[in-house]
C-alpha cells in the first residue's frame, strides 16, 4: 500500500471515531448491509486445476441479521465475485491454438455464495466492536471463456466455454463493526471461505465492507 492511500486511510478511520456513537447494538434489531469487497484465491480450483493462476477479484453482495442477544446475532448472506486469470498463463496455454499470435482470450471465474452466518459481537456498547464469524452454504462456481484465435493459415474461429458446479463450503473469520449514527454503522469483515469439491477445496479469502442500516427492535 502507497504512503498516500496509508495515509487516506489513517484519516478516514479518524473520522468515523469522531463521529457521534449512536444506539448500541441491542437484542431484537435488525441489521441490513450491501456489501463490497474483493476475493483472493488460496488453494485449488478443481473445476479447471488453474487455481494458482487466478488472480484477485472483486464483489458485492448484500446480507441481513437479525440480533437474538446484545451479543449473538444470526444472518443470511448472498455475494457474488469474478476473478480473471493471469494473462501470461494464458498466453501460453493458447499457443498450441494460434502459434502465439492473433489469441484474444477471455476467460473468468465467478463465485455466488449463498449462506447463513452466526456472529459474536465482543462489546456491543463500543464504538468499534470487534466480532468472530461461522458460517456455512451452497457455492456456484463458474468457469466460462469466450475466446477468438487466429490460426498460421490465417482462419479465424471462437471458442465458448462453460463449466458450471455447486458444492457445500464453511466460513470463518473476524470482523469490526463501527458505529457512525444512531441508525447507521460501517462493517468491514475478513472472511475465509473453504469450499468441499470433491478431496480439494476451494478456498479463498473476502475482505468486504459495507454500510448498515439499523432496523430497532419493535
Amino acid at each position: 500500500m502507497s504512503q498516500k492511500w496509508a495515509v487516506g486511510l489513517g484519516i478516514a478511520l479518524v473520522l468515523v471515531l469522531s463521529l457521534p456513537a449512536g444506539a448500541a447494538i441491542v437484542r431484537g434489531e435488525l441489521l441490513i448491509a450491501p456489501m463490497i469487497g474483493t476475493g483472493v484465491p488460496l488453494g485449488d480450483y478443481p473445476t479447471t486445476s488453474f487455481g494458482d493462476k487466478i488472480q484477485v477479484g472483486f464483489g458485492f453482495g448484500a446480507q441481513a441479521e437479525r440480533m437474538v442477544t446484545d451479543r449473538i446475532g444470526l444472518g443470511a448472506a448472498f455475494a457474488v465475485n469474478f476473478n480473471e486469470f493471469d494473462n501470461q498463463f494464458i498466453q501460453d496455454s493458447l499457443k498450441h491454438f494460434s502459434g502465439g499470435r492473433g489469441a484474444k482470450p477471455d476467460y473468468n471465474w465467478r463465485t455466488m455464495q449463498l449462506s447463513a452466518h452466526g456472529r459474536y459481537y465482543f462489546n456491543p456498547q463500543a464504538t468499534v466492536n470487534v466480532f468472530g464469524q461461522l458460517g456455512f452454504g451452497a457455492y456456484v462456481d463458474k468457469f466460462s471463456s469466450n475466446s477468438r484465435y487466429d490460426r498460421s493459415n490465417g482462419v479465424v474461429y471462437e471458442v465458448k466455454r462453460s463449466d458450471t458446479r455447486t458444492d457445500l463450503g464453511v466460513s470463518a473469520g473476524p470482523g469490526a463493526s463501527i458505529r457512525t449514527s444512531e441508525y447507521t454503522r460501517i462493517v468491514v469483515a475478513a472472511i475465509i471461505n473453504n469450499v468441499f469439491t470433491g478431496g480439494k477445496n476451494l478456498r479463498f479469502v473476502s475482505f468486504s465492507a459495507g454500510l448498515v442500516f439499523r432496523i430497532p427492535a419493535q
